[in-house]
């Protein structure tokens, strides 16, 4: 797939060019993308010199959002939709009595793209078109469609204005108009020396004053454009002769095509530096005739604006795209920023981030409104230290530059305050934040509290002040209190206030969990504790749940991870080992620390009694230099380390086990976002195929979990624990090997009778001399091992009934079906990457190759053959491709590869090319069908094989429902023997219309009930085959056609 901008200078190959025809399909887009570690570049009219879209990921074409929406004539302001030309908004606002208050000399321009660069025309009264923005509709990672402006989400709008592509995906632009005007120009020539010297004063003269300088040449040719009340005059004249409506007047064909480099410079520069660059040409670059044109711009207070705060004067240089331009903008550019340049945002440059900064005042607040927000974390948890941060303020403070993020502490006390001020504190951030904060209250250090005269917490006091906060929330007026907490004659906030705020546990120790469990909402772990130490604690916190008659589970449960991931050894030493250290070093809290992690007490007391500790003379991680930090490493074991360190991967994989151990959500410790963005890709990554996995395998065991657990994500590890095996992966104690040389290792023969023979009614056979050999998917999921015995009969049976019935049948018109059974590998397998798992799967690989062995053996040493699998079956078919058949004579005997329902990239199909034509060879096809457009089952895989199994094509056209000649639906996919309800194969035709996007197969318009199940991100795995079951055997027919020449 290609992507070229206007000139045809940038060019990229995308892995996927969406087309956006509403407001919902960007949320959909932004969501799927955000949810698969994917990036969108949004491209505008192509009318940039600069590579803000060029991305091998994934480019959003908003040419469906266009049109004027909302016009108000009394404001003068219009909602315009993103990806609208210019050119479309001149006669529709012009009707309304509207006009746009300035724009460029493009209007093939799109609006959004015009102004996420600060686009502009001239004017030393008037502003570029990102200042007119005075509102905008926003598509964000999330999914959520929000509006900022000015008086709502106001840092937003701010960002938004002049936005780079970098704040989701616009959808729509308020713009603030004026009345319709009309324009009159007039060209000019005259001396460049005497046009500068005149410039300031004829500019100021004018609305609009320009001109171009050729070089090698004295002359300026420019045009000065004013206001006029005489009737526009048509037919329109040439430019620098016309007068009529401004949006008649102010565009310009230029058709020829070029690269340019502008910047800004302060007004007062511009002469000076024009006559530099007049010397550069006419001294270094005499070969150069493109013009260099000269335009002003008024300051403005758009954050990134070239024209920020300062009258600028513009300079563009040209060249032509046939020509090599980078040493002649190089040395532009020098000048440039000699005169205090500033890039235009759209035009080439060749800053880095640091010079950018250095240019742009408000850099530092437009990309804090980036930061967490923009990666889609869900929560920021706040600590406070009473002697010098003070949690309310922080969270204010928070809640003020984001609008989706959630809020909460992480912890303060119920001991520091008194209660009415903490239910006053807490009902006014939740307020602030509109519905976001949480309170998380600590027990503290005892030491502390008793230097202070204070109460310690006890479990008490802590349900007392916890009925209270919620009493108080509720609008109750408490009377006469006296109870562990103290006496209080009469509590309570305002009478209008009304708040349901989660109060979340900060602690570790067993017993005070279990109480939490009980009474608190949720709770907030420790750092360093391992991955059985947090397994346990979740365990205890749910121990307190059922004693208290709550739900289980219903309390969500963070782990606290140190995360350090690609840092310098001096940053490790500081944020893991130092926070550590200092945590051994706190009698009690230290201990408790050890003993949950059941770590080694006389490892702790050597730790607090060596002199590397006892020399440093306060908490390590305060006042300890690296040397000594350095010293202190050497006295922790490494399994005391439980942190996120290494590269991203690692980290992202630490992140993944978190969940494995119970955790429902983790709070990222150590790093600021910028610095873990890079592990959140990858586990966005890795959780994104391990979610499809599972919802596959909730499918299969129980219908009813799983449309619980995809609302709530992140249980997936309550799930891994009901089907994790219980031992390890162990070569003494897999099942036995099956024998292939005898008929019951295999589910399908031709010399059997099984469920691949049956046939939809009115379909005819028709017998080639090819054979398949189909892996089938996943059917056995297991605590008691990693590898399915071949006698278990459960597993069997889903095979036979389900997977052979729906599956491996379509191959029984034209072929002879062998299915083999294998010690497929249990489902949790693909839920983690442990050597348990490589082995169970290198296992069952095994199995499919020495089964492939006796096939060949079977259909004899000439017969042609089609190779062919679903999910696990395809992974490993995959792999039988590459290992046994590519660059190998079996390639010329093989017909074609179905690897169909798991991630199967180009690159993993090495030499073996994909098919492309109905009728290509030796070749391989492949898909993934989703609804709509969800995430799929593998939107986090690159480079997907898609074969359009409507067209047969490798390619994003789109097929509509007349091109189904039949699908064969299910309405119910039970696992067990009790669902036996073998439904009749029905065929429907035009059921399904079929789409490549992204690498997976999109099915926009379903037109049958006989398909029901879904899995995460809309994927419809279970019918990748069904729906197109009448198309597939009209397909394997003419390959195998064209195969043996007939």
């Amino acid at each position: 797939m290609n992507w070229q901008n206007w000139s045809g200078k940038l060019r990229a190959k995308p892995n996927r060019i969406a087309f956006l025809r509403s407001e919902a399909d960007a949320a959909a887009l932004a969501k799927q993308a955000d949810a698969n570690g994917h990036q969108i570049r949004v491209a505008g009219a192509t009318h940039s010199h600069s590579p803000l879209v060029v991305s091998d990921d994934i480019v959003a074409d908003p040419q469906g959002l266009t049109g004027i929406f909302d016009i108000d004539q009394t404001a003068k302001t219009a909602w315009v939709g993103a990806g609208t030309r210019i050119y479309a908004l001149g006669q529709p606002l012009h009707a309304a009595g509207l006009a746009l208050t300035n724009q460029g000399d493009i209007d093939q321009q799109a609006i959004c793209g015009a102004t996420a660069t600060g686009t502009h025309g001239t004017g030393t009264r008037l502003k570029n078109l990102s200042s007119t923005v005075i509102g905008a509709r926003i598509a964000l990672a999330s999914g959520e469609l929000i509006e900022c402006g000015p008086a709502h989400n106001a840092e937003l709008w701010q960002a938004s204005r002049l936005h780079l592509g970098a704040f989701g995906i616009i959808t729509r632009l308020h713009i603030q108009l004026e009345e319709a005007y009309r324009l009159k120009e007039h060209s000019w020539t005259a001396n460049l020396a005497d046009t500068l010297a005149h410039f300031a004063e004829d500019a100021a003269t004018h609305r609009h004053h320009e001109f171009f300088w050729y070089p090698h040449t004295d002359e300026a040719r420019g045009k000065s454009i004013d206001r006029t009340e005489e009737p526009a005059q048509y037919p329109l004249g040439d430019e620098g002769e016309r007068c009529a409506w401004s949006y008649e007047v102010l565009p310009n064909h230029r058709p020829h095509k070029h690269t340019e480099m502008e910047y800004s410079v302060p007004f007062e520069n511009g002469p000076s530096c024009m006559h530099d660059i007049q010397q550069l040409l006419q001294t270094d670059f005499p070969d150069v005739r493109w013009p260099v044109e000269y335009r002003t711009l008024a300051a403005d207070d758009v954050w990134l604006s070239t024209a920020y705060e300062r009258p600028s004067v513009t300079i563009s240089v040209h060249e032509d795209i046939s020509q090599d331009d980078e040493n002649y903008f190089r040395a532009c550019e020098e000048i440039f920023l000699h005169y205090q340049g500033r890039p235009h945002w759209g035009k080439v440059n060749y800053l880095n981030r640091e010079q950018l900064a250095g240019q742009h005042s408000r850099w530092s607040d437009w990309w804090r409104v980036r930061d967490a927000e923009a990666l889609g974390i869900g929560n920021v948890m706040l600590s406070e230290r009473s002697d010098y941060k003070e949690i309310a303020a922080i969270c204010g403070a928070c809640a003020a530059v984001t609008d989706n993020i959630y809020i909460g502490t992480s912890g303060t006390n119920l001991n520091t305050r008194h209660p009415v001020v903490t239910a006053s504190m807490g009902s006014t951030l939740n307020s602030l934040s509109e519905g976001r904060f949480a309170l998380g209250l600590a027990k503290g250090v005892n030491l502390r509290w008793k230097a202070w005269g204070l109460k310690t917490p006890t479990f008490a006091r802590e349900a007392e002040f916890i009925d209270l906060m919620r009493r108080l929330w509720r609008g109750e007026t408490v009377v006469g209190h006296d109870g562990a907490l103290g006496k209080f004659g009469a509590l309570s906030l305002a009478p209008y206030v009304s708040e349901d705020i989660p109060i979340l546990y900060v602690g570790f120790g067993p017993r005070s969990l279990r109480h939490a469990g009980s009474v608190y909402d949720g709770a907030h772990l420790h750092t360093f504790m391992s991955d059985q130490a947090l397994s346990n604690a979740v365990q205890q916190f749910r121990e307190g749940e059922a004693e208290a008659g709550k739900t289980v589970g219903k309390g969500k449960l963070w782990s606290v991870l140190a995360t350090a991931c690609d840092v310098p050894e001096e940053k490790y030493l500081k944020f893991i080992i130092a926070r550590l250290a200092t945590y051994l070093q706190i009698p009690g809290y230290g201990d408790m620390l050890v003993a949950v992690n059941n770590w080694d007490p006389e490892i702790l007391q050597t730790f607090r009694t060596h002199k590397a500790v006892t020399s440093v003379g306060g908490a390590i991680d305060s006042v300890a230099s690296t040397q000594q930090i350095a010293e202190v490493a050497k006295l922790i074991p490494e399994h005391w380390r439980p942190a996120a360190v290494g590269d991203a991967k690692t980290c992202a994989q630490r992140w993944v086990d978190q969940f494995t151990a119970g955790a429902d959500g983790i709070i990222i410790h150590a790093s600021t976002p910028e610095e873990f963005a890079p592990v959140l890709a990858e586990y966005k990554k890795i959780s994104a195929l391990k979610k499809f996995l599972l919802s596959a395998a909730v499918i299969i065991v129980v219908t009813m979990i799983a449309a619980y657990i995809f609302r709530q994500p992140l249980m997936m590890a309550l799930v891994g624990s009901q089907i994790k095996p219980e031992q390890v992966f162990s070569p003494d104690s897999v099942p036995a090997a099956p024998d292939y040389s005898a008929d019951q290792s295999w589910a399908s023969l031709p010399t059997l009778t099984d469920p691949a023979d049956d046939l939809p009614e009115g379909v005819s056979v028709m017998p080639t001399d090819v054979a398949v050999f189909f892996v089938h998917p996943t059917s056995f999921i297991s605590k008691k091992g990693w590898n399915q015995p071949l006698s278990d009969e459960d597993a069997n049976w889903v095979v036979d009934q389900r997977i052979l019935r729906h599956q491996a049948s379509v191959f029984n018109g034209c072929c002879d079906v062998y299915a083999p059974r294998y010690r497929q590998a249990t489902f949790f397998a693909f839920l983690d990457n442990s050597s348990s798992s490589q082995q169970a799967l290198k296992l069952a690989y095994d199995d499919v190759d020495e089964a492939f062995s006796e096939f060949l053996t079977r259909i004899g040493p000439s017969t042609p053959f089609i190779i062919a699998g679903h999910s696990q079956g395809t992974r490993h078919a995959t792999q039988l491709l590459d290992a046994r058949i590519a660059d190998t004579p079996l390639l010329d005997r093989m017909v074609a590869a179905y690897l169909i329902g798991f991630s199967v990239s180009h690159e993993q199909l090495g030499d073996v090319p994909a098919c492309d034509t109905p009728t290509d060879v030796h070749c391989a096809i492949g898909w993934n069908a989703m609804e709509g457009s969800g995430s799929g089952a593998f939107g986090d895989t690159d480079n997907l094989l898609c074969t359009n199994p409507l067209t047969w094509r490798v390619d994003e056209e789109y097929a509509d429902n007349s091109l189904n000649t039949g699908a064969i639906g299910y309405p119910t996919y039970g696992r067990g023997k009790p669902d036996e309800d073998v439904t009749a194969m029905n065929v429907e035709v035009g059921v399904a219309d079929a789409q490549c996007e992204g690498g997976q197969l999109a099915v926009h318009n379903l037109k049958s009930d006989a398909f029901p199940s879904r899995m995460l991100g809309n994927s419809m795995h279970v019918y990748d085959y069904s729906l197109f079951h009448m198309n597939m055997r009209t397909n394997l027919r003419e390959r195998i056609s064209a195969f043996l020449g007939r």
